[in-house]
C-alpha cells in the first residue's frame, strides 16, 4: 500500500516503486492541484536524483501531470533538493515533485511532494493524496498513452539561480584568509557541481573524491553516517585538509569530518550553527 512519509513516499524499484503506481501517484497529485487551485496555470517543478531511473520516472510522471494540463518545469539536470524548492518560490510554481529516495539504499526510489512554499507536504495534504491513490486504485485507473503539446514541459537550470542566491550569504573572504582546505565527498549525488563548485569559484582550495554518478553509491547507502564516510576520514589525513564535508544522494542532509579524520556530530554542527547565528546574526 503506497504511503507518505515525512519525506514522501519511498520504495524499492520494482516491488511497490513500479511506472505505474508513479503513475497513479502523480495522477492523485495532479487531481489534487487541479481542484485546489482551478485555473489554467498551474505549474510544478519537476526535480530527480541520480538513482538508477530516477530522470525516466520524473519524466512519465511529468507526462501525466502534462496531459491533465498542468505545467511542468523539468530540471534539466539531476539537481539537490533545495535548488529544486528555490525554483519553486522563485517561479511561483504551485508546488514540486521530486524523485528521490534521500539517503536510502540505491534499490529505493522515492516520489517527494511539496508546495508552494518549496517544503515537503504535510500529512494534512499527503492523506488527501493517499486517499486519492486508494480511489483511482480501486477504479483500475490505467494512464492512457496520450500527451499534449510538448510546450506543457519545459526544460530549466536550477544550478545557477540557486548558487548565485546562496553566495552573497557566505562570507568568503573569511574562509579565504583562514587558509583551510575543504575535502568535498560528493557522494556521487546531486551536489556535484554545486557544493565543490561554489568552493572552487571563490578561491577555497577543496579536495574532491566521489563527484561522478554511480547509481549504486559505491556499493552503500548514500547516508552520511560515521561508517559510509569512511573513505573521506582516511582521505582528510592524506590530503592534510582541515575538514571534511559530505552530502547524502539529494543534498539536504551533511556529514562533518576534523582535521584528524574524526566524525562530529551532525547534532553538534547544527548547535555550533544556532549558536552562531543566535550570538553573531541576532537572530531571535
Amino acid at each position: 500500500m503506497i504511503k507518505f512519509g515525512t519525506n514522501g513516499w519511498r520504495a524499492v524499484m520494482g516491488e511497490e516503486f513500479t511506472f505505474q503506481n508513479v503513475r497513479t501517484v502523480t495522477q492523485a497529485i495532479a487531481n489534487y492541484f487541479n481542484e485546489r487551485f482551478s485555473r489554467e496555470d498551474i505549474s510544478i517543478v519537476m526535480n530527480y536524483d541520480t538513482r538508477f531511473l530516477s530522470e525516466r520516472f520524473a519524466m512519465e510522471s511529468a507526462k501525466v501531470l502534462s496531459h491533465n494540463r498542468i505545467h511542468v518545469l523539468f530540471s534539466d539536470r539531476d539537481g539537490p533538493s533545495q535548488a529544486q524548492a528555490y525554483q519553486v518560490i522563485k517561479r511561483n510554481a504551485q508546488g514540486g515533485i521530486n524523485f528521490t529516495a534521500s539517503f536510502n539504499p540505491p534499490e529505493y526510489n522515492g516520489l517527494k511532494f511539496s508546495m508552494e512554499s518549496g517544503a515537503p507536504a504535510m500529512p494534512a495534504e499527503t492523506d488527501k493524496i493517499e486517499e486519492e491513490v486508494r480511489r483511482l486504485s480501486s477504479q483500475g485507473y490505467s494512464f492512457c498513452p496520450y500527451y499534449p503539446k510538448n510546450d506543457y514541459i519545459k526544460r530549466i537550470g536550477l544550478q545557477e539561480d540557486y548558487l548565485s542566491y546562496i553566495e552573497p550569504k557566505i562570507d568568503f573572504a573569511a574562509i579565504r584568509k583562514s587558509g583551510i582546505r575543504v575535502a568535498v565527498d560528493l557522494l556521487y549525488s546531486t551536489s556535484r557541481e554545486y557544493l565543490d563548485e561554489i568552493l572552487e569559484e571563490n578561491g577555497v582550495p577543496i579536495e574532491e573524491i566521489h563527484g561522478y554518478i554511480d547509481p549504486y553509491f559505491g556499493g552503500i547507502a548514500p547516508s552520511c553516517t560515521e561508517a559510509n564516510l569512511a573513505e573521506l576520514k582516511t582521505f582528510v589525513r592524506e590530503k592534510k585538509c582541515n575538514v571534511g564535508i559530505a552530502t547524502d544522494a539529494d543534498g539536504d542532509r551533511f556529514g562533518v569530518v576534523d582535521e584528524n579524520g574524526d566524525f562530529i556530530s551532525q547534532n553538534l554542527i547544527l548547535s555550533l550553527l544556532l549558536d552562531y547565528v543566535v550570538k553573531e546574526k541576532g537572530w531571535r
